[in-house]
């Protein structure tokens, strides 16, 4: 950081000031106002509590959460790391979470207060900036992880030669995914798949450094952006789905998916200025898992009725947003 002095405020209004103007599609103005923050902030001089045991780490376990309190809390007691790994958690707090902190002092991890409601994306980089293990794992503050969790991520990255890869997301409530996009669930067997669960997926922290971490203006499909970049720096390594890598989470609600289906159309304005013609890289996906012969298809088990009503759903929230 430049010691001629800018203050902690001036540095989180150009954040703030950068994540308004790429919300309003300015976005050459947006990535002027990134670059300003990214070349004043030292994430060492925010408030952070470090309470993690000495020594060298396998894995950096990375939640950003945002008011979740009690289920946060269970996120981290699903957790569970194989006998001899050593692994460390990091929590990236962006606040509504105070009433947990008096248990929070009680576990063994580092404990980053952001001083803002950082975008999950620069809330990754925070955490990955911290972190001192070989390989960073992603998950929602919201889910609970499956017993083996840790170890099917352990068994891709010592079998295989991964940039990264992305898990499974099975519902966490009865129902609760019954409205899911269809790459929750990609089925038994391992594919090739770009990073769509940003909160369940695990990146070779080399990697992901670098290619310099996830995009800090994006909230919606920088999973996207973030694997066109690793496919460029890493053209002899892959980034996969691995369904042994299983979360339980819900499906957004009704209100959660307008929210979402608005940055998801920034974010295409966004992907089509940035990455030209790679820009359908998702689709590009979908398409080969479509034309493909296998059981794959499972995913589309749902009656034409239930699949007419959550698109016409998906219709009516992309009308709203644009009115």
């Amino acid at each position: 950081m430049n010691d001629n002095a800018v203050s902690m405020t001036e540095i989180i209004d150009a954040y703030q000031r950068a994540r308004r103007l790429y919300e309003a599609g300015s976005f050459s103005q947006a990535e002027r106002e990134i670059v300003r923050y990214k070349s004043l902030v030292d994430y060492g001089k925010m408030r952070h509590e470090d309470r993690r045991p000495h020594g060298k780490y396998r894995l950096s376990v990375i939640i950003v959460s945002y008011a979740q309190g009690q289920e946060l809390i269970n996120c981290l007691d699903s957790l569970r790391f194989p006998k001899g790994v050593p692994a460390e958690i990091i929590l990236i707090d962006n606040g509504g979470n105070e009433s947990i902190h008096a248990e929070l002092k009680n576990r063994p991890l580092l404990h980053f207060q952001s001083p803002i409601n950082f975008a999950p994306s620069e809330g990754r980089n925070i955490g990955a900036h911290f972190a001192t293990g070989e390989i960073l794992v992603f998950v929602d503050d919201d889910c609970v992880v499956a017993p083996r969790y840790i170890d099917s991520i352990l068994l891709a990255f010592d079998t295989f030669h991964f940039s990264a890869i992305r898990g499974r997301v099975k519902a966490k409530s009865p129902g609760g995914n019954a409205s899911a996009p269809r790459h929750y669930d990609l089925g038994d067997y391992p594919l090739p798949a770009p990073l769509l669960t940003e909160g369940n997926m695990a990146v070779s922290k080399n990697a992901y450094m670098a290619v310099g971490g996830m995009h800090p203006l994006m909230f919606g499909l920088e999973g996207v952006e973030f694997s066109w970049r690793l496919f460029k720096r890493f053209s002899d390594r892959d980034i996969y789905y691995w369904p042994g890598m299983i979360i339980h989470h819900d499906h957004v609600n009704w209100d959660g998916r307008i929210a979402k289906k608005k940055r998801h159309a920034i974010a295409r304005q966004y992907l089509r200025k940035i990455m030209g013609s790679h820009a359908d890289l998702r689709a590009q996906y979908t398409r080969w898992y479509d034309d493909r012969p296998g059981p794959l298809k499972h995913y589309e088990s749902r009656s034409a009725l239930a699949r007419m009503r959550h698109a016409v759903m998906d219709a009516l929230a992309i009308f709203l947003y644009r009115k």
